[in-house]
């Protein structure tokens, strides 16, 4: 039976005010009672022929007042903004407004039965729309409330939202659901692009952290449960920031964007590439064969980045460090996995750039180690833990001293810290400005104090660091400390490492022509071992070359015959032509005094540890050299009892090199 005519027969029982008369004109038909007002009485046939007159007439009544019903109800259901609906949860019979119908697309209403209406909800939303309804028809909710998908009459899916309210009989069964349905496609749209934007980075277009940290959690179960094997890859731009600080953020977006691309076409089925943000990227590689495979996709997405970036008027020659970290061989905590790759990362980092490592337990030691670096290394200044100490110059012709060089010391809870231990990191982390303007200070200071009792006080060559370049306020805090301890610009000397040259090309050298301008003395640090060649000596605005250590602890006799008939005095091109196999070190030395010489550059031999190469260096023309040889660093204390007094007594020795 349809509901609208179940309905009716309810409402017919339910509201005619005819129905209690009937008793009453029944007795009457019995006694016998006269009802016309005449002696006679009315047959009995005549009473039931009455009732059944009043009865026609309740029934008209109650038909009347059950269309106008209806007619209220069909009014509502087309008036109404939603879309109304009327179900039978016995017969399954469903009644539909046209509204409902009309922004699904259907002229006609062939929807009459929930099988019908069961066919155009979505596949994915069927299961939860049948839960909803049956918890609600068996009481567990007080009012049904579902968000789900209709087929629409052009085969596009609708989001509506359906709610309702069943009737229930005495014995707490439902009899009848009726609702209203929202159209709420437009909404979704909007809740699903916010939910997109939310997990989205908005300058590469990739999935950011909070996607990673979604998704990731959830691969790693699955990976675990299946017994296979994931990889993360943690990815760290190496030097970025110094782009950054040089160039700008504009230039950096662009270039985050390029490299994002380039893994971005790297990736194959089951990865997903990420960017949690800053210049790191997070790869997940899902179902890899072995952990071989993980440290080819590395190599391969090293290679993309290493390849040339163009960005406006600039190329780019970008590197990377990558940890790996697999699952479940090291962890299943999304924490724990993120961990571990971002120690191999850091490994990977410290170690060289541009390298891949995958993860030990060995690193995370490791990693600890040099997080308690870090952290007693960021208090090291208020904690009064770092000292300076002074290593004296010598000239070989004639022989004395010609200079000194300031370096820095660090005792961390009665440990001695080495420089090459703690330098890197304070680098890394950007401490080494702070350290670096406490060297300032701290240097100016003493060559102050000294000043007083020393008039002719050698040269103080004072390393910077390339972090310390990026400013433009290096020059001017130089002078500003100059001018307050009444130093003279000659009375110091600026020692820079090749690693300036990473930086943008025009900058650094342009602030060091600006050292020169001021009558500051420049110095290269540690030549060879960085990233220039000997071609660079000549754009370079310095006026010492110092060989690095390393290049004089190899010196040794020549044996290798292919390389006897090289000369020191061939030109650059013809050294740089040479095979590195065929030229031993000395060979490399003598050609670096001889080029350095023929630029007009003071040559500093550093790391001197013995007579030979004393000898050697002297024998070649090296113009000073440093080293425990000749003078190993002391406090300031000692260094002024026996170089700068004995300085005094034999002034006749002290080489002019600054005016005082």
């Amino acid at each position: 039976m349809h509901a609208s005519f179940s309905l009716f027969w309810r409402k017919l029982f339910s509201l005619s005010a005819f129905w209690p008369l009937l008793p009453l004109f029944m007795a009457l038909s019995l006694s016998g009672w006269g009802v016309w007002g005449q002696d006679h009485t009315v047959p009995l046939q005549a009473s039931v022929f009455f009732l059944l007159f009043i009865g026609m007439i309740g029934v008209y009544f109650c038909f009347l007042r059950f269309r106008r019903i209806q007619n209220i109800q069909d009014l509502a259901m087309r008036g109404a903004h939603d879309g109304m609906f009327e179900w039978n949860p016995r017969s399954k019979e469903l009644r539909v407004g046209p509204r409902l119908l009309g922004f699904l697309g259907y002229s006609e209403n062939f929807i009459f039965d929930t099988h019908t209406w069961l066919d155009l909800v979505h596949s994915e939303d069927r299961e939860r729309y049948n839960h909803m309804v049956a918890q609600h028809l068996k009481g567990e909710t007080d009012v049904f409330y579902c968000e789900y998908r209709v087929r629409a009459r052009d085969g596009d899916y609708l989001w509506i939202a359906a709610r309702g309210l069943a009737k229930r009989n005495r014995h707490g069964d439902s009899t009848l659901m009726v609702g209203s349905v929202s159209e709420i496609t437009e909404r979704k749209n909007r809740e699903n692009f916010m939910f997109q934007q939310a997990r989205e980075d908005p300058l590469t277009g990739l999935p950011n952290r909070l996607a990673l940290l979604e998704n990731l959690q959830r691969n790693s179960d699955e990976a675990y449960q299946a017994q296979s094997l994931m990889a993360v890859l943690f990815i760290d731009l190496d030097r970025f920031k110094d782009i950054n600080d040089t160039k700008g953020h504009s230039i950096g977006d662009k270039l985050l964007v390029q490299i994002g691309q380039r893994m971005r076409d790297t990736q194959e089925a089951g990865q997903t590439l990420y960017r949690p943000g800053g210049d790191e990227f997070i790869l997940v590689a899902q179902n890899i064969p072995d952990p071989e495979y993980a440290i080819a996709l590395a190599e391969r997405l090293l290679q993309k980045i290493n390849e040339p970036i163009a960005v406006d008027d600039f190329i780019f020659f970008m590197k990377a460090s990558i940890g790996i970290a697999l699952c479940p061989d090291h962890g299943t905590d999304v924490d724990l996995l993120l961990g571990n790759a971002d120690t191999a990362m850091y490994v990977a980092k410290a170690e060289s750039a541009n390298k891949t490592r995958l993860f030990t337990n060995a690193m995370a030691k490791r990693l600890a180690a040099r997080y308690e670096i870090e952290d007693g290394l960021r208090h090291a200044i208020e904690r009064q833990e770092l000292s300076l100490v002074y290593q004296p110059k010598y000239r070989l012709h004639p022989y004395g001293v010609a200079g000194f060089e300031v370096l820095l010391r660090w005792h961390h809870q009665g440990r001695f810290i080495p420089p090459d231990r703690f330098v890197p990191i304070a680098e890394e982390t950007g401490m080494i400005v702070e350290i670096g303007r406490w060297v300032l200070e701290e240097t100016f200071k003493q060559l102050s104090d000294w000043k007083k009792t020393y008039p002719k006080l050698p040269r103080c060559a004072i390393n910077i660091s390339s972090r310390q370049f990026l400013g433009q306020f290096l020059l001017h805090h130089v002078l500003s400390c100059l001018k307050r301890y009444q130093l003279s610009p000659k009375a110091i000397e600026i020692e820079v490492t090749e690693s300036i040259l990473m930086q943008s090309e025009g900058e650094p050298i342009s602030q060091l022509r600006s050292f020169q301008d001021a009558g500051i003395s420049t110095a290269l640090d540690d030549f060879g071992v960085g990233y220039s060649s000997l071609a660079y000596l000549q754009q370079l605005p310095i006026d010492t070359l110092k060989i690095d250590s390393s290049f004089i602890a190899s010196l040794k006799p020549f044996e290798d015959k292919s390389a006897t008939n090289y000369r020191p005095s061939a030109s650059l091109s013809d050294l740089e032509m040479l095979p590195v196999k065929a030229v031993h070190t000395d060979e490399i030395v003598k050609a670096i005094l001889t080029i350095a010489h023929s630029l007009g550059l003071y040559v500093v031999a550093e790391g001197v540890e013995t007579v030979s190469q004393k000898k050697f260096l002297s024998d070649h023309g090296c113009d000073l050299i440093q080293g425990n040889l000749v003078g190993m660093p002391l406090e300031a204390t000692l260094f002024e009892q026996t170089i700068l007094h004995p300085l005094k007594a034999r002034d006749k020795s002290m080489v002019p090199s600054s005016d005082g």
